[in-house]
């Protein structure tokens, strides 16, 4: 088949704005949701499933969280006082974490903060108390944070 062509466009920030800060630069604005990804991230993430999904659940912004599992390496003692109430041995821990890929839809980029930095948590709790909608969109495909100097040569590693 023939290969697509694509335009890229930098935005050039005089002070750092963050990631959701330096969309108020966007222009033209965009017309339909769109994804943003942080940089350092890698993935096999399907991004026309995650923009099906936004559309589906009418959203104003959609955030890929991923399932993070980890093991604590000790017997957790519960305690009220000095009274032993509970005890369990090397309990999992689950949660949910920001993978660092979202969808916005456009009508929502006015209640951007101009020439000031914010993160994407922070507009997902200033799009919630604005009333709008916000959902995550659960994430199984490989992901990996590369952003530190130990995560990029693991990554390097694991892909060679």
């Amino acid at each position: 088949g023939s290969g697509q062509r694509v335009e890229i466009r930098y935005l050039r920030e005089e002070t750092p704005l963050g990631t959701a800060g330096a969309l108020a630069l966007l222009e033209p604005r965009p017309t339909e949701p769109f994804v943003v990804s942080n940089g350092d991230v890698l993935t096999d993430i399907r991004y026309g499933e995650m923009l099906d999904f936004h559309a589906r659940q009418g959203a104003a912004a959609t955030m890929a969280v991923r399932l993070h599992e980890w093991q604590h390496p000790f017997g957790v003692v519960e305690t009220r006082g000095t009274d032993l109430i509970g005890f369990e041995e090397k309990p999992i821990i689950r949660t949910k974490v920001n993978a660092g890929i979202y969808v916005v839809d456009p009508r929502v980029l006015g209640l951007l903060p101009t020439g000031r930095a914010c993160d994407m948590p922070e507009f997902f709790r200033s799009l919630q108390q604005a009333g709008e909608r916000t959902v995550a969109f659960p994430i199984h495909e490989s992901w990996m944070d590369i952003g530190r100097p130990d995560d990029y040569a693991s990554a390097e590693r694991d892909l060679v």
